[in-house]
């Protein structure tokens, strides 16, 4: 009997999948950008979740809210993209494009590329992390930001929101935490420091033993 090849149990198109088996690791709303390098800023929600070995960024309810509305010509077009990096994520973050993640956007979540262009953004959506060059759970936030090199050309990224994520992952307790066992020598290390301190009129219980059995060998010999 020929035996078939074995199938991967969970296929790398999951990451779309869209059903209860997803757990969220990280979450975050977003705050707002420096308002003298960007004209816009975001609102809205990111989980990061997991399902095995996969993970995925789910953006909720992601808005663009402009700080100023131009009286003459058309409004800046803004090309967002979002960036995974493991520094403490802040209004400025001048280096986001050498240190940070730029997850990619594929065309069919967006043909151009973007999560936000122009006034619009894409809402609700989801981006898998399978490319991510490191273990996602590293990252501590999440920037929504226009690249330098994209028009208007900038000496530096415009941040148009950021998050900084809070770990939603149960806290794992280890044997030594669940019996005490930390307290006890805890305790034990302050009790020898106090004692170590004075000068106490007993000996130590090794000087008993010695003397115990001195004695017990001089009334053997007499």
């Amino acid at each position: 009997m020929e035996l078939k090849s074995a199938q991967p149990i969970l296929a790398a198109e999951r990451a779309h999948a869209n059903d209860g088996l997803w757990t969220t690791q990280k979450y975050g709303d977003f705050m707002q950008g420096d308002k003298r390098l960007a004209s816009a800023f975001i609102t809205g929600r990111v989980e990061m979740r997991q399902l095995r070995g996969l993970f995925k960024i789910t953006f909720s309810e992601l808005t663009v809210v402009r700080r100023r509305i131009e009286e003459h010509g058309p409004k800046q077009q803004l090309r967002a993209k979002v960036f995974l990096t493991r520094k403490k994520t802040k209004k400025r973050m001048a280096d986001l494009e050498e240190t940070g993640y730029n997850v990619p956007v594929t065309c069919d979540v967006d043909a151009g590329g973007f999560v936000c262009a122009g006034v619009s953004s894409l809402g609700t959506f989801d981006l898998p992390l399978r490319d991510a060059p490191e273990d996602p759970l590293l990252y501590r936030g999440l920037c929504i930001a226009k690249s330098a090199r994209d028009p208007p050309l900038s000496e530096e990224p415009a941040v148009y929101g950021y998050v900084r994520f809070i770990d939603d992952r149960p806290e794992i307790s280890t044997t030594e935490n669940a019996l005490g066992l930390h307290e006890n020598q805890d305790l034990m290390g302050a009790m020898q420091k106090t004692y170590s301190e004075k000068l106490s009129k007993y000996k130590p219980i090794q000087a008993y033993t010695r003397t115990v059995i001195w004695q017990s060998s001089l009334k053997k010999l007499y």
